[in-house]
């Protein structure tokens, strides 16, 4: 498998471009490290790999067995391998708008999150997040598969994609009715607590359609951590937000305490 890779030499303010064929599958004369992957071998070498990478500068130096046998294992798919490779070599030297243009199978970037997060691929890892932002419409995914994108930024703690979804919600408000809100757990919702508005049009929806009788101990945790976000915000509509209040602990039939202090919490913020 060949792969070509543009390469941009500055030369007094201009740039020349050279065609190189760089193919990870077979050794040459500046590979010295060998990566047994789950099927087959690929061949980088290790100055370049420790200089991108915490976790292989680590492996490779301070009399690791690795330094000196001169191999690695990673329990991938060399396919996978390769695409990292791929990417790494090319931001060391490629404008990011030519790689954004061959990085064409998303499925294969969403796979490449999990392999940053485990060798610290920070530099890759935002590369890949501004990928998916170029390229994604994230209202695409709001009707079928927000608890899963909700949950994959969150996981990834991607910042710039948790910000753009929540601005695409706050500023089309017409999205949430897409929302199968009976799929929203508890912890997902606290991703929407950004914008006071926003989370009392979001909690009501949440609340029409889940019964507090299935779990009444998070619906009861999720009513609190509203309220406490809320206390920390700033309420445009206070007799709309106490009334989505009402509403859900009106659903409580065993809580007659928790409505108590529930009551309390509200009288600062309302009043």
């Amino acid at each position: 498998m060949n792969i070509y890779i543009t390469d941009y030499i500055p030369i007094k303010n201009t740039k020349r471009t050279i065609m190189n064929k760089i193919n990870f599958y077979d050794r040459n004369l500046h590979t010295d490290l060998e990566i047994q992957t789950n099927d087959v071998s690929l061949f980088v070498n290790r100055i370049w790999l420790m200089n991108v990478s915490p976790y292989f500068r680590a492996l490779l130096t301070n009399g690791m067995i690795e330094s000196r046998s001169n191999i690695i294992k990673l329990h991938h798919d060399s396919s996978l391998i390769n695409s990292l490779f791929t990417i790494i070599y090319s931001l060391s030297f490629v404008e990011c708008n030519y790689i954004e243009s061959n990085l064409i199978d998303i499925s294969v970037v969403y796979r490449l999150f999990y392999i940053c997060d485990e060798y610290q691929l920070h530099t890759i890892k935002n590369f890949l997040e501004k990928y998916l932002l170029n390229f994604l419409d994230l209202s695409d995914y709001i009707s079928t598969d927000l608890t899963d994108l909700i949950d994959f930024i969150i996981q990834f703690e991607l910042n710039s994609m948790k910000h753009s979804l929540r601005e695409l919600l706050i500023n089309n408000r017409d999205i949430l009715n897409k929302i199968n809100f009976s799929k929203i757990s508890c912890e997902t919702l606290k991703f929407f607590y950004c914008d006071a508005s926003l989370i009392t049009d979001i909690f009501s929806r949440w609340v029409t359609v889940n019964d507090p009788e299935d779990n009444e101990i998070k619906y009861m945790y999720v009513i609190f951590s509203f309220i406490k976000h809320a206390k920390l915000s700033r309420i445009i509509d206070k007799e709309s937000f106490a009334e989505t209040i009402l509403t859900s602990i009106g659903k409580l039939t065993k809580a007659i305490k928790f409505k108590r202090d529930v009551y309390e919490l509200l009288t600062p913020i309302l009043y």
